[in-house]
């Protein structure tokens, strides 16, 4: 196709905005707890509330400062000072109310700066992500109220004793540190739901957070573990469980016992096989198994009847059994780069789904019961070996997102119009010959990718 035609194409038709397979408002395998990510803005300016800042910094030069606002110090609920370049104004301490702080992304936060804050007894939620940290001062203990702690992105080397004593604390990043101990008093949590510690050089799962009753989420993705304890049994309401980014090369039975699971994430491991044993985990919901090396759909996994997200992409799985209908509230399949050489019938009679994911594989041909799926929003069928656009495809009038760049299409069938909901439809990279237009019918359309084909002209009618 020539590329100015080409080039008409992205203008007029393509906006700049990638369709995520989802379910609901959340990608298809979500973890509870997750770290701030700053890292790409560590180097910009102060993007915090510079209006506080700067009557903050007016009391520090005369604490007698009356001007606008002055009046309102004491009554501030949150306050943002992320990305502070100068040290924090010592008039901080004025702010008898605050519920809220953010003193992430700076690199000048020190012990003596946290002193500064720890005096601040009414706050529930502190950021301090992406300071260069190395330690803690004693004086953190002074926050008796504090439910949430973000220490993501720093530097401790250590779990530090003293949030320990922090009573309240239920929720604490400490994602991309170099954390490689955790110290036996993490048992004196006495309210911790939620922690990450993800990112850090563990090297094995630290047998101390099993002592953490309270816990209902954990995430250790990428620390090095090679094998799960027996004692995770003892964390009797974990709810949320990320081992993804591993080296674990089984699926230990252990995580079958845990009778609370809800969603489990060990993605990006060696596993190549799934117990038996988990149909037991009658509650999980969330189960992501991509990045394996799985070559069969786990027959235990079509016994999880609660499963609403399943994702299995990057496998070696050639073949769906049919106790995949057994999963009848499943409404996310991803199945993306495995070795499946035709749509699995047995995956059309999961009516509840939403999301079918089977770009990158081998398949030929779209069966006619595709049309049962009639709750179908995305579809992605790209990089796969499609010589038609199957008719059966237009039944689907729910459909939101269709995408089939990659395959050998040559013609877009006139029904394609029926997809009255149809926001994007990619059929880039094909071998289309003529302006497909019927897709113009579609009132909804937000994205309509039709680059890389054999096009070389584009209807008037288009372009008015």
């Amino acid at each position: 196709m020539a590329s100015s035609t080409d080039d008409m194409f992205e203008t007029l038709y393509c906006r700049e905005y990638e369709h995520q397979i989802q379910d609901g408002d959340n990608e298809i395998m979500p973890f509870p707890v997750s770290g701030v990510d700053h890292q790409s803005d560590a180097h910009q300016t102060f993007d915090g509330d510079q209006d506080k800042l700067d009557i903050l910094i007016k009391l520090d030069e005369d604490p007698y400062y009356q001007g606008p606002g002055t009046d309102q110090v004491e009554k501030w609920t949150e306050l943002n000072l992320r990305g502070l370049r100068c040290r924090i104004p010592d008039s901080i301490s004025c702010c008898k109310s605050l519920r809220i702080l953010d003193i992430s992304n700076n690199s000048q936060l020190d012990k003596q700066e946290i002193v500064k804050v720890c005096g601040l007894e009414t706050v529930e939620e502190l950021d301090m992500s992406n300071s260069c940290i190395t330690a803690m001062p004693q004086d953190i203990t002074a926050f008796k109220r504090l439910t949430k702690l973000n220490l993501s992105q720093n530097q401790l080397t250590e779990l530090p004793l003293q949030l320990c004593h922090l009573v309240k604390l239920e929720e604490l990043d400490l994602n991309h540190n170099n954390i490689a101990f955790i110290t036996p008093q993490v048992k004196q949590f006495c309210s911790l739901k939620k922690l990450n510690l993800s990112n850090n050089p563990l090297g094995e799962f630290p047998l101390e957070v099993c002592n953490i009753k309270t816990l209902e989420n954990i995430s250790l993705a990428h620390t090095g573990i090679t094998t799960v304890p027996q004692n995770i049994t003892l964390l009797e309401n974990l709810k949320g469980l990320s081992l993804s980014s591993n080296c674990l090369k089984e699926f230990s039975s252990t995580l079958c016992e845990l009778e609370a699971l809800e969603t489990l994430d060990i993605s990006r491991n060696y596993i190549t096989t799934v117990p038996l044993k988990l149909k037991q985990s009658q509650r999980l919901n969330k189960l992501n198994l991509s990045h394996n090396q799985l070559e069969e759909l786990p027959i235990s996994v079509c016994k999880l009847v609660r499963l609403v997200t399943l994702d299995l992409q990057g496998n070696n799985i050639t073949t769906v059994p049919p106790q995949i209908t057994q999963l009848v509230n499943l409404k996310a399949m991803k199945l993306t780069d495995n070795k499946l050489e035709e749509l699995p019938l047995q995956v059309c009679k999961l009516e509840r789904l939403e999301t079918l994911d089977l770009k990158d594989n081998h398949i030929t041909t779209v069966p006619p019961q595709i049309t049962q799926l009639k709750n179908l929003k995305v579809l992605d069928l790209s990089n796969n070996k499609l010589e038609e656009l199957a008719l059966s495809l237009c039944v689907l009038l729910r459909l939101e997102a269709l995408h089939l760049s990659g395959n050998h299409i040559t013609t877009v069938p006139p029904q394609i119009q029926q997809l009255k909901n149809l926001k994007a439809f990619d059929i880039s990279n094909n071998k289309l010959e003529e302006f497909p237009l019927p897709v113009s019918e579609l009132v909804r359309q937000e994205k309509l990718d039709l680059r890389n084909n054999n096009i070389t002209t584009v209807p008037p009618q288009i372009t008015k």
